[in-house]
């Protein structure tokens, strides 16, 4: 027979009402000591086992929260979810995932299934598109959702401002006299008007790559950058580099050019010469603070809905790599790279753009 809340307060001879608001955590149920021990000594001889359901309908709240993310065989999705497994686990949330590998319909379906599914809030890491009729109804509604890599006014945001890193970045290369730069990889948008913005600084000219949107389309930027040749190559991703540093030793090995990449974790260290530097970001830092910030909106929906969380992020060039095995924070300050000086500013032409046409996977 399931034990009621009834028999507890039968056998600990209190209220129902009082063991109701003591095991919802009511702050209002200002029990003595012994009354505690009375309720708990009864629920442990009786074998109770709360209600999660019930629980969560009384509380407005399920105790978890939604993840939807591109996929998990790469480290740098793999390590996001490690870290918001690590923060649910501290906050008492559980953390149910979804994976979209990279399909623009099934995001949509995985985000409006876990807000059906009534979880306490979603973090998101695909692009999503504000126009969506789901979008604009969570918007409308104040639903709590936290985007990661992209700016919204609409929703809570999470990204890394890279903006100082890339200038130092684009001195590293232009104070030797390189003036093009080739960009190239996932997501660009999120890095182009900073690196426009530098090298504006240096008088340097931006070739644009067209975004990739799956891993088969590598080997055709590949083949365009050894054709090309460009003398400084940006990668959005560190397995990009390594990449293009294999195919160069097989096929052009007089091609020098100096890579700029991004690290995350230890597993994204490139340790090769042509690698010019890499920007650094507090992965860790940023991808907590979003979980934390998510949970703290989910209970208390007062706080600031529309708000941008940023990560920090510091060029480190080759000669410095040894610091990248050390936590962010661990690098003292006498190891860090001076800023970068100003240079005298000049025009340049827009952005180029390379022609081409962007496949959905």
């Amino acid at each position: 027979m399931r034990v009621t809340l009834k028999d507890i307060a039968a056998r600990a001879g209190v209220s129902k009402s009082l063991v109701s608001m003591y095991l919802n955590g009511n702050p209002a149920a200002r029990l003595q000591p012994e009354t505690r021990e009375r309720i708990d000594r009864a629920i442990a001889e009786l074998g109770y086992r709360p209600s999660f359901a019930a629980q969560a309908l009384a509380q407005g709240r399920t105790k978890m929260i939604g993840f939807v993310v591109g996929g998990v065989r790469d480290p740098y999705f793999s390590g996001m979810i490690d870290v918001i497994l690590d923060t649910a686990d501290r906050r008492g949330y559980q953390l149910m995932l979804f994976v979209t590998r990279g399909q623009p319909e099934k995001e949509r379906r995985c985000l409006e299934c876990l807000v059906r599914s009534q979880v306490d809030g979603v973090l998101y890491q695909p692009q999503l598109d504000p126009d969506l009729p789901l979008a604009q109804e969570l918007c409308r509604i104040r639903y709590p959702l936290i985007l990661f890599g992209q700016r919204s006014s609409q929703f809570a945001t999470a990204w890394s401002d890279c903006r100082a890193a890339i200038r130092d970045a684009v001195c590293e290369v232009c104070c030797d006299g390189e003036k093009q730069l080739f960009l190239a990889g996932y997501h660009l948008s999120r890095y182009v008007e900073w690196f426009a913005e530098a090298g504006r600084e240096w008088g340097a000219t931006l070739e644009l790559y067209p975004d990739l949107s799956g891993r088969e389309q590598v080997p055709q930027l590949i083949r365009e950058i050894l054709r090309k040749s460009p003398p400084v190559v940006f990668l959005s991703s560190c397995r990009i580099a390594e990449s293009l540093l294999a195919a160069i030793d097989a096929e052009k090995r007089a091609y020098r050019p100096r890579i700029i990449t991004i690290y995350h974790f230890p597993i994204d260290l490139v340790d090769d010469p042509r690698i010019a530097g890499v920007i650094r970001c507090d992965f860790d830092g940023l991808v907590s603070t979003a979980a934390n910030a998510l949970i703290d909106q989910a209970e208390n929906p007062s706080e600031t809905f529309v708000r941008s969380y940023t990560g920090r992020a510091g060029f480190v060039p080759y000669r410095a790599f040894d610091t990248l095995l050390k936590p962010y924070d661990a690098i003292p300050a006498e190891e860090a790279e001076p800023a970068a000086p100003r240079a005298e500013t000049k025009k340049v032409p827009d952005v180029k753009r390379e022609e081409g046409n962007q496949e959905d996977d």
